[in-house]
């Protein structure tokens, strides 16, 4: 039996809707992960995801359910296609929440081009058919647009009829990218999605201008840190560490001077004191043997008399 609530895909329009901050609020920090894939004919069904994925959304936690690729996008964007769109199937009880990705065909470098590479050239040409992907440091993350994003409530689709279900769905302006191979790839292994396109009504559509700006990450606000690696000699032995190494990082690890700064101004005090007395016991012997060639030199006149 079909869906009969669905309200998705949509035209999405660049209107002036409400401002949605806290309540749209989305953090995410999706783990790495094997990977396999099925053709199903209109989209692949792309299982590269795993349940150490760290995703809330209005501070509901979400589980990723489903990943779909299609060829062409189902949502169109002030009623323009995009080549292909990702969408990402997230669940927080009964209820779903979907990420849109809009997707271009160019040569751009990026790390969305990179995902798809490690994906597309391996899926099955075969409807209904599986394949197993060995891949290395899989993540959606690379996949995610660090932009503003629109949300529609009550946007569901056919797999998840539910009219409390919400979408997250990014304009093509910020659309994410695969290159030219992967995309004749896709076309050759795809149909086209015949599907009919919904009118949200604009109390249901709000719009989160810091979005995913801020990348992946509780917030968006985690940095990336340096690790102190211990050096070890041939028996696995750790060596002891110089005074230089404490303060400057040397080349076999790496280290921060992020830390408590009062650790490090008693071994600057005790540089300073030994460069001090090296110049005074400097000077001392200066004066020494000046006075003792002098004196030498004084004695020697006295006797010639």
């Amino acid at each position: 039996m079909s869906c009969q609530i669905t309200s998705a895909p949509i035209n999405l329009t660049k209107s002036t809707y409400p401002d949605c901050t806290q309540k749209c609020k989305i953090t995410y920090k999706y783990g790495l992960s094997n990977c396999s894939v099925v053709n199903k004919n209109t989209y692949l069904d792309i299982s590269c995801f795993s349940g150490l994925n760290q995703v809330k959304y209005g501070g509901t936690n979400l589980t990723v359910t489903g990943v779909r690729l299609y060829l062409k996008s189902l949502n169109t964007y002030d009623g323009n296609e995009a080549d292909a769109e990702l969408i990402i199937t997230h669940t927080a009880g009964n209820k779903k929440v979907y990420i849109c990705i809009p997707v271009v065909n160019n040569e751009k470098a990026s790390d969305s081009s990179k995902w798809f590479s490690k994906v597309i050239p391996y899926s099955p040409t075969q409807n209904n058919t599986g394949q197993e992907i060995s891949v290395n440091n899989f993540t959606l993350d690379d996949v995610i647009p660090q932009s503003s994003f629109y949300t529609y409530d009550g946007g569901t689709f056919s797999w998840g009829c539910n009219s409390s279900d919400e979408m997250i769905i990014f304009h093509k302006d910020q659309a994410i990218n695969m290159k030219n191979r992967e995309f004749r790839t896709l076309s050759s292994i795809l149909s086209r999605s015949s599907i009919n396109r919904q009118t949200p009504k604009s109390d249901q559509m709000n719009f989160n201008k810091i979005g995913t700006s801020k990348g992946p990450g509780d917030s968006g606000t985690e940095g990336k840190t340096l690790t102190c690696t211990p050096i070890q000699d041939e028996e696995g032995n750790p060596l002891g560490q110089s005074l230089l190494d404490t303060l400057i990082p040397s080349s076999k690890g790496s280290g921060s001077l992020n830390g408590d700064m009062s650790k490090i101004f008693p071994y600057i005090f005790v540089i300073i004191a030994v460069i001090i007395g090296l110049i005074i016991v400097l000077g001392i012997y200066k004066l020494i043997s000046f006075f003792t060639n002098r004196n030498t030199g004084g004695g020697g006149g006295s006797g010639n008399g």
